[in-house]
């Protein structure tokens, strides 16, 4: 009898591939989101920095979110497992991230600007959000069988307490002042990236359990 578990999927290739195409859907509506706020206050100029800007949100949504299914295929140990990658994949694709952002804006010969903070302390920070965040989602998973409902609340809570610690750091260390909607929409995805993840991972495995029918 076939457990409704991720770690019992027929094939963890399968579940990887999903969990990427929705984390890819996650970056486009959240950063659908960040446009819709320039827009409301008339600071959208230009579509080139939000290209960039989605493709640092869709590589970064990709390698964590995979990075917590694989520890979520693990059989024994899930909490720790997964939360032992979300610790060391989101720095991992913060890095990533931030080279393929640099890399576009580059490429649309846009300015490259000192963000001014340590990324090595955000990145620091990061790993610690998302590996308090795969352990909770394992434990809520392994326990409750948790609601979507639940999976959001939980992405919530991680997300205002590391989230706000990271805006704060990141506006703190700015070498001038951040505009305010760039502010607003920095805030916003340091509270979705984890509500987010959580759901990217709900998602796919009941989207798993309905294909495996």
């Amino acid at each position: 009898m076939q457990d409704a578990t991720l770690d019992q999927e027929p094939s963890l290739g399968r579940t990887l591939i999903r969990v990427a195409w929705i984390a890819i859907l996650f970056g486009v509506v959240l950063e659908g989101l960040v446009l819709l706020i320039a827009a409301e206050f008339g600071s959208l100029k230009s579509f080139k920095p939000f290209l960039a800007d989605f493709g640092y949100k869709t590589s970064w949504a990709v390698i964590v979110c995979v990075g917590l299914a694989v520890g979520a295929a693990a059989a024994q140990q899930r909490e720790l497992m997964m939360g032992l990658l979300g610790l060391l994949a989101a720095p991992l694709a913060f890095y990533a991230a931030r080279a393929v952002h640099k890399g576009m804006l580059q490429a649309f010969d846009l300015a490259v600007d000192n963000p001014g903070f340590n990324p090595f302390v955000v990145a620091t920070l990061k790993g610690l959000e998302y590996g308090v965040l795969g352990a909770a989602v394992a434990t809520l998973h392994k326990r409750w069988q948790g609601s979507a409902l639940e999976y959001t609340v939980v992405g919530l809570a991680v997300g205002l307490i590391f989230g706000s610690l990271i805006v704060a750091i990141i506006a703190r260390s700015a070498p001038k002042p951040i505009a305010h909607p760039a502010l607003v929409g920095r805030a916003v995805n340091e509270l979705l990236f984890p509500v987010g993840c959580a759901l990217v991972l709900y998602a796919a495995d009941v989207l798993g359990k309905r294909l495996s029918r």
